[in-house]
């Protein structure tokens, strides 16, 4: 992964970081919510879920403007991974079991307070860590199964009540799989990842998936794809990494990888609308990383990152969040033990 090696190549920007950090950060409003916060998502330009630990059992933090007004403990899951807000009428986040190896969904309402929390079995040795919504009745979820070698790769549909689950054969000569973010487009989404082969050699993967269904698997030599936002049926950006690089976006048509936009800092979550996205992600500035915004326009970069101190990095494929017209993303307190949100 990047983060290995852009140690040296960042530190001598960290002068420049210091003087330039504050002003750029004066475009984004921060405010602390509690608990290990690791994904974002918005109901409408107001109305945001964050989601992940509070104190070792799941967590759901509703925002407005930005703000947290509520929390919800989902005592059933451990902690939450990722949450998906497909309109105003709520969200449904997915994270694993207090106990067992299954999973629970949970479904949050329209004010941001969770409703209900449904245990789901799924196969043996699978892992189902990312979720996309097209609508609170239509929802795709991907990740793994380690029973498998070469790793499997698991898809699973949720309509609200009932999860369907099939299975992908991992790539021959492969040691690791890792499926990190799932997007959608209406029947149409792309899955996004990364294989390892003995550690040494890393083979980035996108998965298009159509009506609950796998396609092609394309592949994408030396890259770690970890966020993904579609705009249409078939154009979507990924966000990662470039082996012994810093932060890479490429544009994917059909799921297959095009344009890639070389970034000077690490980057792994992204949200488009149209042909605007926003990459969430981490900087090294001296002993410190910083969060760190980078707007691109038909996948190439546009002005300079806007880089927030008060985040020790965004850091995952779900980070940020469309908002209206803006955007919200989650990360770590810089100073404490809590999260920040940044909206913009």
């Amino acid at each position: 992964m990047a983060r290995v090696g852009i140690s040296c190549t960042l530190a001598g920007s960290a002068l420049a970081l210091s003087a330039t950090g504050s002003a750029q950060a004066a475009a984004l409003s921060n405010n602390k919510i509690s608990g290990i916060d690791v994904a974002i998502s918005c109901m409408t330009a107001s109305r945001c879920v964050a989601v992940g630990d509070g104190a070792h059992h799941g967590q759901v933090v509703a925002l407005t403007n930005g703000k947290q007004t509520r929390v919800s403990t989902v005592g059933a899951a451990e902690h939450l991974y990722s949450v998906s807000c497909p309109a105003s009428a709520g969200c449904w986040a997915v994270g694993p079991q207090n106990t067992g190896a299954n999973v629970v969904l949970v479904k949050i309402g329209s004010t941001g307070k969770v409703t209900k929390s449904i245990k789901v079995t799924v196969p043996a040795g699978a892992s189902l860590t990312r979720i996309a919504c097209v609508s609170m009745s239509s929802c795709e979820l991907v990740g793994t199964n380690i029973f498998f070698t070469p790793f499997a790769l698991e898809i699973a549909s949720w309509n609200g009540k009932k999860l369907s689950v099939h299975r992908l054969a991992g790539l021959k000569g492969s040691t690791d799989a890792t499926l990190e973010g799932v997007s959608c487009w209406r029947a149409s989404c792309d899955a996004v990842g990364y294989y390892f082969h003995n550690v040494s050699k890393i083979t980035g993967f996108i998965l298009t998936i159509s009506r609950g269904k796998a396609g092609k698997v394309h592949t994408a030599n030396n890259d770690s794809f970890y966020g993904v936002s579609c705009v249409s049926s078939s154009k979507c950006y990924t966000a990662g990494f470039v082996s012994g690089a810093a932060g890479v976006v490429v544009t994917l048509t059909n799921g297959v990888a095009g344009h890639a936009q070389a970034e000077s800092a690490d980057v792994s979550g992204i949200e488009c609308a149209g042909a605007t996205c926003r990459a969430s992600g981490l900087e090294l500035g001296g002993a410190l990383y910083y969060g760190v915004i980078v707007t691109l326009s038909n996948g190439v970069a546009k002005g300079s990152p806007v880089v927030d101190m008060a985040i020790n990095g965004f850091d995952g494929p779900q980070t940020i969040a469309k908002r209206g017209d803006g955007f919200a993303a989650v990360g770590p307190q810089q100073k404490g033990t809590g999260s920040e949100v940044a909206t913009g």
